[in-house]
């Protein structure tokens, strides 16, 4: 082929694209025996890294869509330390998760404690990717009721004591779905009363945050590309997380990785 028609070729298919890198899934296939995780799976994603900036909101609306405080716009987490606000000069803790899926509860047992106790004495940030992909799945409603029913919680400053409490009354039986009852006795749990608890109550009925809801799952599946949970990045660097892994050494983990 001559020099002429090569350039010519060149010029009409444009310039090569370099493949996508292998960025986010971190798929933590979490089985508990004994306190110990015995499997870890990795997934994939695609070239966008997840995004974890954003500052509180409290009821702000973005367009159409109402975000819960702590959610800077439609494509952002929930930030559940430092009153919904990111703080500056520290690591950030990015955590995707569906209420519905049992490994997130495992992971939640095992290194839950450690991640409140970072983002509660300031050493880290703690953001949350809330999913909801596991209602099509298992042919439910409850990712997006329980997911709803946080955020409302989030409007009070009770997001992670209510992620914590809700956790602890997943069902047993995958597909069962949250009851009614486990979804509100949580919120008292989490320290809901009187005003906020009214408040709380009719954010639920209204299913405020279900279109946001919708969007981030849209928008984490389709444009990040996180179609498995639990997934763990430090900021937008994904947690090589190991077998047997202790919460001390998930914590050290955390500051491994954002050293890199």
């Amino acid at each position: 082929m001559s020099n002429d028609r090569q350039a010519k070729i060149a010029a009409a298919t444009g310039p090569q694209r370099t493949p996508n890198r292998t960025i986010l899934g971190a798929v933590v296939a979490l089985l508990v025996v004994i306190g110990v995780i015995v499997g870890i799976v990795v997934g994939t994603r695609g070239n966008d890294e997840p995004a974890a900036e954003g500052n509180a909101t409290n009821g702000a609306t973005s367009g159409e869509v109402k975000l819960p405080k702590g959610v800077a716009d439609p494509h952002a987490p929930v930030v559940a330390t430092n009153d919904g606000v990111l703080r500056p000069g520290v690591p950030t803790l990015q955590i995707f998760e569906d209420f519905q899926c049992p490994a997130c509860k495992h992971a939640e047992d095992l290194f839950g404690p450690t991640i409140k106790d970072m983002g509660a004495k300031g050493e880290i940030n703690v953001v949350y990717y809330v999913k909801t992909f596991m209602d099509d799945s298992l042919r439910n409603d409850s990712s997006k009721k329980v997911g709803n029913a946080a955020l409302c919680a989030s409007d009070a400053g009770k997001f992670e004591d209510y992620h914590d409490k809700i956790y602890a009354k997943q069902p047993t039986g995958e597909g069962t779905g949250y009851t009614d009852e486990q979804v509100q006795d949580a919120a008292g749990e989490a320290g809901n009363t009187g005003a906020a608890l009214d408040t709380w109550k009719q954010c639920v009925t209204d299913r405020t945050y279900v279109p946001y809801l919708n969007g981030l799952e849209e928008y984490t599946a389709q444009t990040m590309r996180v179609t498995s949970t639990p997934s763990f990045y430090v900021d937008n660097k994904r947690m090589a997380l190991r077998n047997e892994m202790t919460a001390e050494d998930f914590r050290t983990l955390i500051r491994e990785t954002a050293a890199k």
